[in-house]
């Protein structure tokens, strides 16, 4: 048990990693500030404790806010995207029927493709939206908020796809 928690945490400290060091010294332009490190938390176990869940998700922002220093806000939109995501797994997933299928996070098998993506797609918006609303700060920035919101989720969602799909195949 010991062991798998420290296996999250170090793919947790890779993924912040590669976030920071190839990811965020890629030019995306003004709008567009793609977010991979959430990978590190939202594909957790549905069996995982839910309180270790959001250590795990406060341990990813806090480290991306000492890289980024950005006091907070990636913790503060870490927690809370899990924080649905763990109520939403009670309430849109049938965590049972997943589990007896052999598989113990969501996958695009379970029920297809178009569900997968929106459902990690609203969680990545989530992330974005608290993000962003609590970096521009003020309502003169609503319209800011929401395209960078909207494409940052876009190219997030196909990042973290792309890893996604690569680390199942190598399994």
């Amino acid at each position: 048990m010991l062991i798998d928690y420290l296996k999250i945490i170090l793919g947790i400290i890779l993924a912040v990693l590669v976030q920071y060091f190839i990811v965020d010294q890629i030019n995306f332009g003004p709008f567009i500030k793609p977010y991979v490190y959430l990978l590190g938390f939202l594909f957790l176990n549905f069996e995982r404790n839910k309180y270790a869940q959001l250590g795990l998700a406060f341990f990813a922002g806090f480290f991306m806010d000492l890289l980024h220093q950005s006091y907070g806000m990636h913790t503060a939109a870490s927690v809370a995207t899990l924080y649905f995501k763990i109520k939403a797994e009670g309430v849109v997933l049938n965590t049972e029927a997943i589990s007896l299928q052999g598989n113990h996070h969501l996958t695009p098998k379970f029920k297809g493709l178009r569900f997968y993506a929106i459902y990690i797609g609203l969680l990545i918006a989530l992330h974005h939206l608290i993000f962003f609303s609590l970096d521009y700060y003020k309502w003169s920035s609503f319209l800011t908020i929401i395209i960078s919101t909207a494409s940052s989720t876009i190219v997030s969602l196909a990042f973290i796809h792309l890893i996604k799909t690569y680390l199942i195949r190598r399994e």
